[in-house]
This record gives C-alpha cells, structure tokens and sequence, in this order.
C-alpha cells in the first residue's frame, strides 16, 4: 500500500494501527534484509537456502550462457532423477539437486556401495549436493557448505568432493 493508503488505515483503530506498523517495516525493509529477519535465526534452514541459492546461481549462469532450461521433476532429495534438463548447443544436460539417484538413473555400478557393504548401518547413495550431467560423456560436481568451520569446509568438504569426483 501507498503511504497515503497506510496513514487512512491507521486512523481505523488500534488493531489497524499494528497492521500498518507491519506493513511499513516490510517497505522499509531490503528484500535481502527482509529474508535474513524471516529466515536466517532458523539455524537448520542455512545450509539448505545457501544450497538452493547456489542452484539459483547455477541455473541463472546456464540460462546467461544460452541453455534452456526445463523443469522435470520438484526440488526434493529423494526424487530419483535429475530436477532439470539444460539444452545446449542441441545437447541435453541433466542437472541434479541431490543426486543419489543418479547412479541407478544412469544405469552405473556405484564404487562407493561395495566399500562400505560390510557396515552395519545402512549406507545410503553418495549424493553430490548440485550434479550436471550429459550422460554418458561428462559430469560437473558441485559440493555446497555452509559453514564457519574451515575444517568442515575444507576437509571434510573436499573429502567429499573428491569421493564425489571418484564415483562419477
């Protein structure tokens, strides 16, 4: 609403006046600020929003670079195939978010399953956090953490990757 509109409402009532304090903190507010105030006190959303933030970027990149770009399944973890397929240059890439369902898509005998058959959990598919495949000739592994930690990050993380990097 314009400011004319909120200083109208205003003068309806105490329960209006709550109503529009809301209505010109959103106005005030940066699209950007106004998300971290919303999301970002929820510790266990960060690393899934910097995750979907770093597909946003990736999509945004492939569509600058000419892709068309296709949605073919929701965003989930447990979809069992990839999310969208990129045209290129009259070639089909096929991009993951969470991709531990690429290895059956594809048909591919996983390294990483027989290795860790004898533990007594039950192991699940690796699955690389952002996957871009044009399958059968070549893959690009994105691995996303967020992290203050610098050896979550820089350890653990590319231990990841490179194992990540190993199976595909």
């Amino acid at each position: 609403p314009r400011p004319s509109e909120l200083a109208a409402v205003e003068r309806e009532g105490a329960v209006w006046r709550r109503l529009v304090d809301v209505a010109r903190r959103i106005r005030a507010a940066s699209a950007p600020e106004l998300a971290a105030q919303l999301l970002l006190p929820v510790p266990e959303l960060r690393p899934t929003l910097f995750q979907l933030g770093v597909l946003g970027e990736l999509l945004v990149a492939l569509g600058a670079a000419g892709g068309a770009i296709t949605s073919t399944s929701p965003l989930s973890f447990v979809t069992g195939r990839e999310q969208f397929h990129v045209t290129m240059r009259g070639r089909v890439w096929h991009l993951w978010m969470e991709a531990g369902g690429a290895w059956q898509r594809y048909g591919s005998a996983s390294v990483y399953r027989p290795m860790v058959s004898g533990l007594r959990a039950q192991t699940r598919p690796l699955a690389p956090d952002l996957l871009l495949v044009l399958p059968g000739e070549a893959a690009f592994v994105i691995e996303c953490k967020y992290s203050g930690h610098a050896d979550y990050v820089g350890r653990t993380g590319l231990a990841q990757t490179l194992l990540y990097m190993t199976e595909v």
